[in-house]
């Protein structure tokens, strides 16, 4: 098991539009490259604002996704849920999950690739860096990517 953590842009901060507009770029990246995966946002609230932005790009950035329990009974490509309603039996079935719950994920073994993120808000700074420590702790191999 592989876990990625990103560092945030420091114009990301505590924009929540800007984060989003974020993670939206990393979601095209792995669609196009066929990399399917499911989103966990910390609440629902977040999950329907990504599922907003995901709706407002133009068509050459369409990336077909849903909400966790709406769309085909397999599913789309990119699934988005939250934390509080984990459905494992739909991430078993990515291989890359992205992490915005700001939590350690236990079901983490289930999955090839973990994206989790690092803000640079202290205090959500110092929560990630637990998370990573979890992570590394539990066997899994470990990269941290530099936004600048």
């Amino acid at each position: 098991m592989r876990v990625s953590f990103y560092e945030l842009p420091s114009s990301v901060g505590s924009d929540y539009e800007a984060l989003i507009s974020h993670v939206g770029e990393l979601l095209l990246s792995h669609y196009q490259r066929k990399q399917y995966l499911t989103l966990i946002c910390k609440d629902k609230a977040q999950a329907e604002a990504v599922d907003e932005y995901i709706w407002q790009q133009p068509a050459e950035h369409f990336i077909a996704h849903n909400l966790l329990g709406e769309g085909p009974a397999n599913g789309s490509p990119v699934e988005i849920t939250w934390k509080d309603a984990i459905d494992t039996s739909v991430v078993r079935n990515k291989k890359l999950v992205i992490n915005l719950s700001q939590t350690f994920l236990p079901q983490y073994a289930a999955w090839q690739h973990l994206v989790d993120f690092v803000p640079s808000d202290s205090e959500e700074k110092a929560s990630a860096r637990e998370r990573y420590k979890q992570y590394k702790q539990a066997g899994c191999s470990m990269a941290f990517v530099n936004a600048n």
